[in-house]
């Protein structure tokens, strides 16, 4: 139950006490010793060195300190000492990358879904936000209901959420080096433009192309940039670099350039994050309250200050104008007077 990463058990069979590690290979070396007493020295009298497993493949001989062996994307579990010959078929899970294919379809359809609902949705001006006083005479149920009607449409026909929407379509658009395949040769269409492009499967010629030409298929949805792919964000290069690694990217990874570019938090070469995090921030970074609508919030706020206090001088200049014209008003009201009672 300790952290000794071994493990003790009792052979009521061979009634024998056996302590063994839970790693394996020859470089693990396993030391009992008793703190006090001879309990360990008595019943743990026969030691098992560790050993390496070893085997030939193709020809060439490996040493693994596990009996399961991986190489080359290939798994092989090693059950038992031979020296014949072992012949390993390899298939193509054929299902498994349809599978993933529609997955990524799906969840492709599905942001569609969402950009397109927000671009759509209609603002109802008659929910403005609330102010101060407006919200000291509603309850918080009432409060909430009406901020969330108030959140309804502000990123209706946003110009940059519209480009969002243009690149992850296009990204389909620009062929990808290393293969002759498309979407279209792989039964996947895009229907109409009123539907801002989302994409059907036809999984009978899916299946037909993937069991046809499998590295074609990776190809397209998987490859990485031959000239900056070790690169870990596009954010990193210049913009001409930017544009070659696209250009050499499959689907996969374009989308994943895309996305660094709208909703990355690492800094270009100009030190700006993404344009989505730029313009309204991300929660728990940096940007939450650095970002282009809270610096258009902060300088909206200085401007009504500095307003208030402007209109604050402009009454207290009145409130002293009418005092002075009252005064005078006074004075001119007593001297008329004076000058009636005389003339009578």
């Amino acid at each position: 139950k300790s952290d000794a990463k071994v493990t003790m058990s009792y052979d009521t069979v061979n009634d024998r006490l056996a302590l063994v590690s839970n790693t394996t290979g020859a470089g693990t070396t396993l030391t009992a010793t008793d703190t006090e007493g001879n309990f360990i020295s008595s019943l743990l009298n026969c030691s098992v060195a560790a050993q390496d497993a070893k085997l030939k493949l193709d020809g060439k001989e490996l040493t693994r300190s596990s009996n399961t062996v991986a190489v080359d994307g290939v798994t092989y579990t090693l059950n038992k000492v031979t020296s014949s010959e072992v012949s390993v078929g390899v298939k193509q899970n054929t299902e498994s990358t349809v599978s993933a294919i529609v997955k990524f379809v799906d969840a492709y359809n599905s942001l569609i879904t969402t950009v397109k609902g927000k671009l759509q949705e209609d603002y109802d001006r008659d929910y403005t936000p609330l102010t101060a006083e407006q919200k000291s005479s509603m309850s918080d149920t009432e409060i909430t209901a009406w901020e969330k009607k108030a959140k309804v449409g502000l990123m209706e026909r946003d110009s940059l959420l519209d480009s969002f929407l243009t690149d992850l379509r296009e990204a389909f658009l620009v062929k990808v080096p290393g293969t002759t395949l498309t979407l279209d040769a792989l039964g996947i269409t895009s229907s109409s433009y009123e539907d801002y492009g989302k994409l059907t499967i036809n999984e009978s010629t899916l299946r037909s192309v993937i069991q046809s030409d499998p590295d074609g298929v990776m190809t397209l949805f998987t490859q990485k940039s031959s000239s900056y792919g070790s690169t870990s964000s596009a954010r990193l290069l210049s913009g001409t670099e930017q544009t070659t690694r696209y250009n050499e990217e499959g689907y996969g990874m374009r989308f994943y350039d895309i996305f660094q570019n709208y909703i990355g938090t690492t800094r270009d070469t100009n030190g700006a994050k993404g344009l989505l995090v730029e313009k309204a921030g991300l929660a728990n970074d940096s940007s939450a309250s650095d970002n282009t609508l809270s610096d258009a919030m902060t300088d909206m706020k200085e401007r009504i200050t500095n307003e208030e206090k402007r209109l604050s001088q402009v009454q207290e200049r009145y409130y002293a104008e009418y005092t002075n014209m009252e005064t005078y008003l006074n004075t001119l009201s007593a001297q008329m007077s004076s000058f009636s009672n005389s003339s009578s």
